[in-house]
């Protein structure tokens, strides 16, 4: 009868529950969890539960401790959150979080394969917390499009808790890019608020979206002016510098064209309706007014004629705040904030639309 090597007696040797406290006591965590399923169900007390879960936790602190960041490591932490007595421990899966968000930033870092399909993969296993959605969209958003990191982002958007979460930039940004997938179909892109975005995040957002309304990213502003719209978030003043913004920044066509041309025609019969949007326009640096460099001269002398007949303050004072940085009067901490001065009074030749002596101070600048 042939000999049985020592070795394999004791590998096939099942462990008893004595065998496993001493292994506790000794802190030896992978012969553990070898082992820890040795024992019975029927015999699997509270005593053998306090130990494996501590064992569990234990092993990734110390794999943590150790820096040992491999795939092997890795898939043995995913293979132990399947157990029963894991998929229940907050504490296991808070040690599963933290240990997975450091190998998949070396993952990223060392180029690994496969480490967003990884990402993925652990996260929809995972407890889904926020926190852990945006460790790892944050490792992820040099890798990915903006939109795509809604998925882990998304569990910080639509609870109470939104308030603390929504009022950092990076949530914001990948809320907009989401969002914006819909801004085409206005009942789906309310839907998807409705859906996602609870009032106490939305509070958050309003800030940043209003300071949009007048950035000089046309395709940001028409957006917070739709998204705030939906809400109902819009004051008249804020519509009155959107549409204003439409005109002067172009494009010179289309239905929000048509709305803002028919706005500016009602506010300038109205002088302190006016005066109010006049002050909001000459806060913005630089003065908008890309519409005077438009290709189209005969669209711009119209629409330079219609500035001229209800906001004529604005025409006056872009063009002598064009002069004055030309003649060094001013101060003028981003350079030339009327970009388009040129066009503007190459186009007002001959025309009332501009006092005649900004246009002779002008002529004389040029010769200098």
């Amino acid at each position: 009868m042939p000999l049985l090597c020592p070795q394999l007696l004791l590998a096939n040797q099942s462990y008893t529950l004595k065998d496993l406290e001493v292994l506790e006591s000794q802190k030896s965590y992978k012969e553990y969890l070898s082992h820890a399923l040795d024992i019975r169900p029927s015999k699997r007390g509270i005593h053998w539960q306090k130990m494996t879960r501590h064992m569990g936790s234990g092993l990734i602190q110390e794999m943590i401790k150790k820096g040992h960041f491999s795939e092997k490591s890795y898939l043995r932490i995913d293979e132990l959150a399947n157990w029963s007595i894991f998929r229940a421990d907050e504490y296991f899966q808070l040690k599963r979080n933290q240990y997975a968000s450091k190998y998949f930033k070396q993952c990223l870092e060392n180029k690994w394969p496969k480490c967003t399909k990884g990402i993925r993969k652990f996260w929809n296993s995972s407890d889904k917390n926020p926190e852990l959605g945006l460790d790892l969209a944050k490792l992820l958003q040099h890798h990915v499009l903006d939109k795509d990191l809604w998925e882990y982002a998304k569990a910080t958007t639509s609870t109470e808790y939104g308030e603390f979460y929504c009022q950092r930039p990076f949530v914001q940004k990948i809320i907009v890019a989401h969002l914006g997938q819909f801004q085409e179909k206005l009942n789906d892109l309310k839907q998807e608020m409705d859906k996602w975005i609870h009032k106490d995040c939305w509070q958050q957002l309003e800030k940043p979206l209003r300071h949009s309304l007048s950035s000089g990213n046309p395709k940001a502003r028409n957006f917070s002016y739709r998204l705030l719209g939906l809400r109902s978030k819009l004051t008249q003043g804020e519509k009155d510098l959107f549409l204003a913004l439409y005109i002067l920044e172009g494009p010179v066509v289309g239905k929000v064209f048509n709305l803002a041309w028919g706005t500016l025609k009602i506010i300038g019969q109205d002088y302190k309706r006016r005066d109010r949007l006049f002050g909001k326009l000459i806060q913005l640096d630089p003065l908008p007014g890309k519409v005077f460099g438009h290709p189209n001269i005969e669209k711009v002398k119209v629409v330079i004629s219609f500035l001229h007949n209800n906001i004529p303050e604005y025409v006056d004072h872009y063009a002598r705040t064009c002069i004055n940085f030309y003649a060094g009067k001013g101060d003028f901490p981003n350079g030339n904030p009327t970009i388009e001065c040129r066009d503007l009074l190459k186009h007002t030749v001959g025309k009332p639309w501009v006092d005649p002596g900004i246009q002779i101070r002008y002529s004389g600048l040029r010769k200098l």
